[in-house]
C-alpha cells in the first residue's frame, strides 16, 4: 500500500511534456531512407602530426540495411581498381534525435551499427578483418534541395 502511495505520489510531482523522451527514433520506412540509398562519394582534407594536409576520399554505399564505408588515398572514380585502406561494414537506419533539452529542436540522423573494420596494409598485400560489438554512432544528415548532396556531420 505504501508503495502504490509513493508511486502515485511521483506521478503528480513528474512533470508531463508532448515532447518524447530523450533518445532515437527510428522510422518506419519513410522515403528518407530511398533518399539515402545508393552511392556517395566525397573527398576530404587529412593532415596528421603537423604534416600538410592530403587529400582522400570515401564512398558510401547505403544497401537495405548494410552501408559500407570505404576510405581511399586516391579518387575512386578515376583509378576503379583502388583498393580501399580502410571499409567500415555497419548496420543501419535514418530516424530523429530527441534532445534532453526541450528548447532545442529534433535531429535527423543516421544510426551506425559497426559490425566489422577491414584495414589493407598494401606493403604485406592483405588485409585485416576485426569484428566486435562496436558502440552505435548517430550521424547528422541533410540533404540540397535538389537531393543531389548529402552532408553528413
Amino acid at each position: 500500500m505504501l508503495l502504490r502511495s509513493v508511486l502515485l505520489a511521483l506521478c503528480f510531482v513528474v512533470p508531463v511534456t508532448a515532447q518524447s523522451p530523450p533518445g532515437f527514433y527510428a522510422d518506419d520506412g519513410t522515403s528518407r531512407s530511398r533518399l539515402l540509398s545508393g552511392l556517395w562519394i566525397n573527398d576530404f582534407l587529412f593532415a596528421a602530426n603537423g604534416e600538410a594536409p592530403e587529400r582522400y576520399y570515401q564512398t558510401v554505399e547505403f544497401g537495405d540495411s548494410t552501408i559500407v564505408h570505404a576510405y581511399f588515398s586516391d579518387d575512386p572514380r578515376v583509378l576503379s581498381d583502388e583498393r580501399p585502406y580502410t571499409t567500415v561494414v555497419s548496420l543501419w537506419s535514418v530516424g530523429t534525435f530527441v534532445d534532453p533539452d526541450a528548447s532545442r529542436a529534433d535531429i535527423d540522423v543516421i544510426r551506425l551499427q559497426p559490425v566489422a573494420v577491414v584495414s589493407y596494409d598494401d606493403r604485406r598485400d592483405r588485409s585485416r578483418t576485426v569484428t566486435g560489438n562496436y558502440a552505435p554512432q548517430f550521424r547528422q544528415f541533410a540533404f540540397s534541395d535538389d537531393a543531389e548532396r548529402l552532408t553528413l556531420s
